[in-house]
């Protein structure tokens, strides 16, 4: 195999704790045994049943439901159990969606997953033996995460700025003596034939020298190392030495379980909200007859399918082992963990330990969600104060008292192993790599500093902007903007959700304000993506009331109607971003010059041997780069926006992505 070189980089600069689930599932079984235990001493019981207490559980079992739910001996009905128990339906969504993220064969090429998955290889193969840190990269060591130049013949100009796969890949190269032979690129590197350029973006220089580390952290790639550990191991084995090349894993191995690992952690955020939809249809619920267990449920496995299929956790998460994906779901579960504690009137500290937990490995993983500790320390403090002055019940002061206390243990403790990293590899406690990253990225697209963009442009293109827009590739997320207002018209009611609520709102803002708002070369709202959880969550507390009053109220069954299509539409679209979204078909574009005023003044290339650089540009073809101001505009461009140009050439740009996926896995492209 030849020695390939690229004088561009593909992609553009963009910005379980198996414990925890293992908990949710044991306490879900529990409740199962126990509850199946009762039925069947009723069912044997000759005094007559008792009367349901009253609850404010939006399903409210009558009679008549439990009698139908009984076979004719007595039983508990197959359909009733099944719908009952909740720990089968979360593991079922859970194996559902993830053989449907699985289902199209691909993974999304990017270099934010580049380290990630890089990182989480060299953390599940680095011998202990290793003298080298096995958090940082070094250009001998792994040099696909650097530029190089090469010199194939003294009396020509290096070619500079090139991408190197690995080592053991061979080219030609002219020797002094003016013999032509074939050198490994290791070779070279000692003949200093080929030498050190710079670091790409994904990584960041640190106090060590010739060391650095991942731009986007340690966090995805420390929870993603038992999964690479087990594949590595049992799967497809990485033989290692003391010095550990992981840029020599072989790339299709290497792509199969990047997108496993982040298919896995999405899918499992997705059985984690069928949990917190449970919890918020237990807690905010309507107590109404009308309605049963069943239909409560079903409406929770709705909302879970829509959640997984029907936003960026399909055709962004679940593709690449980018930071979103296992940070949405520690997300998830700290949200669940939440509501739990306010199951238990704040009591239970455990639950907050869990809480605090989650929500610190979730920073780790994207530094962001510090936010949302941060905010539910705060509600919890609040809450403990308002106990104080109103209450003089001592009991329910000191036990939330203590889950403030295991708050904020996990929480410090977490936190100050964070600020740790960032002081002993970059001199700062508040210093991170994307930190550094986005500062010299702001200005190669051409910005004035990482936090200037103006915001209702920011805004507006995150929510509304035909190739971005939340609300364009999302719309049934429209209807969340009602739940938002039933929250703040009865605060009360639901102020347990506040702090992941006043999180979400203070990242729109955040994402709206950064240089790179759009999201540099992406499907849809990438830079909100984590804030899914609390969107759906909002979007089912509008939900609920209706779903109650679906059977005495037309307009209920009309609302009911519109947003069945708008689910319908969104699982549609973010299935064509899945199966047909490649960075170069509409971001990074070949274009000509038309005097279609329509389409801008620019034509698309449709040649698929253009596309893929089979065949050289014509001399009439430019590149139109959606990262560089010239060519922002088509973010706002109606007429051929990103997911227009994608459904007119499905095939094509299918045949695109299978294309560039197997140049990524040859190490032809970066």
């Amino acid at each position: 195999m030849s020695l390939e070189f690229l004088k561009h980089e593909y992609s553009s600069p963009s910005s379980f704790s198996s414990y925890n689930l293992f908990d949710l599932i044991i306490v879900q079984l529990v409740h199962l045994v126990m509850s199946t235990r009762n039925r069947k001493k009723d069912s044997v019981s000759s005094s007559p049943p008792q009367q349901p207490q009253p609850s404010s559980s939006l399903s409210s079992p009558s009679k008549t439901n439990n009698n139908n739910t009984k076979n004719n001996n007595g039983g508990i009905g197959i359909s009733s159990l099944i719908l009952k128990n909740d720990t089968l339906i979360s593991f079922s969504l859970f194996c559902i969606v993830l053989t449907v993220y699985l289902s199209n064969g691909g993974f999304t090429i990017g270099g934010d997953s580049n380290a990630n998955m890089l990182l989480a290889l060299r953390l599940s193969s680095t011998p202990f033996s290793s003298s080298s840190s096995p958090f940082l990269f070094n250009p001998r060591e792994n040099p696909c995460l650097f530029l190089w130049d090469f010199v194939a013949d003294r009396s020509q100009p290096p070619m500079q700025g090139l991408s190197l796969s690995h080592w053991n890949i061979s080219t030609s190269v002219k020797l002094d003596n003016g013999q032509t032979t074939v050198k490994t690129a290791w070779q070279l590197y000692e003949m200093k034939r080929v030498t050190f350029s710079s670091a790409t973006y994904f990584v960041q220089p640190t106090l060590f020298d010739q060391y650095y580390a991942n731009t986007f952290g340690i966090g995805t790639a420390i929870v993603s190392a038992p999964i690479f550990y087990l594949y590595t191991t049992f799967v497809h084995p990485f033989v290692t030495t003391t010095t550990v090349d992981v840029c020599a894993y072989d790339r299709s191995h290497l792509a199969e379980i990047s997108k496993f690992t982040a298919s896995f952690f999405t899918a499992a955020s997705a059985a984690i909200m069928y949990l917190c939809f449970k919890r918020v249809s237990s807690l905010f619920g309507e107590n109404n007859d009308n309605a049963t267990t069943t239909t409560t449920t079903m409406t929770n496995i709705v909302l879970t399918i829509v959640y997984a299929l029907g936003s960026s956790m399909w055709s962004i998460n679940s593709q690449a082992l980018w930071q979103h994906s296992p940070n949405t779901f520690f997300l998830c579960v700290g949200l669940y963990y939440l509501l739990t504690l306010h199951t238990h009137n704040y009591g239970c500290w455990k639950a907050s330990a869990l809480c605090s937990l989650c929500l610190s490995i979730a920073t780790f993983c994207r530094p962001t969600s510090v936010l949302y500790p941060m905010s539910v320390a705060v509600f919890l403090s609040l809450k403990l104060v308002s106990t104080i002055i109103s209450s003089s019940q001592k009991p329910n002061t000191s036990k939330l008292f203590k889950s403030i206390i295991a708050f904020g243990l996990v929480g410090g403790l977490f936190g100050g192993l964070f600020l740790f990293h960032n002081q002993y590899y970059f001199g700062s406690p508040f210093t991170t790599a994307q930190n550094i990253a986005a500062e010299s990225l702001s200005v190669a697209k051409q910005s004035d500093g990482v936090w200037t963009s103006p915001f209702l442009v920011g805004l507006s293109t995150l929510l509304f902007s035909p190739s971005r827009g939340l609300f364009v590739h999302s719309p049934i997320l429209l209807a969340s903007l009602f739940g938002l207002v039933r929250v703040i018209v009865s605060p009360k009611r639901y102020a347990i959700l506040l702090p992941f609520i006043v999180s979400t709102i203070v990242l729109v803002i955040a994402a709206s304000k950064f240089f790179d708002y759009w999201g540099g070369w992406c499907f849809g709202s990438r830079p909100l993506t984590d804030t899914m959880p609390v969107l759906f969550i909002l979007l089912a507390v509008f939900i609920y009331p209706l779903v109650i009053s679906l059977s005495s109220s037309s307009w209920s069954k009309v609302l009911i109607g519109i947003l069945s299509i708008l689910a319908i539409v969104s699982i549609g679209i973010h299935g064509i971003g899945a199966y047909s979204y490649d960075p170069m078909i509409w971001n990074y574009a070949k274009a000509t010059k038309t005097k279609d005023v329509h389409l801008g003044g620019i034509q698309l290339s449709t040649n698929f041997d253009i596309i893929t650089e089979q065949k050289p540009m014509p001399s009439n073809t430019f590149l139109v780069n959606i990262d560089e101001a010239q060519y922002r505009w088509r973010l706002y461009d109606w007429n051929n926006p990103q997911l227009l140009f994608l459904f007119r050439n499905l095939d094509l740009a299918t045949r695109v992505r299978q294309r560039n996926i197997q140049s990524w896995k040859e190490g032809k492209l970066n």
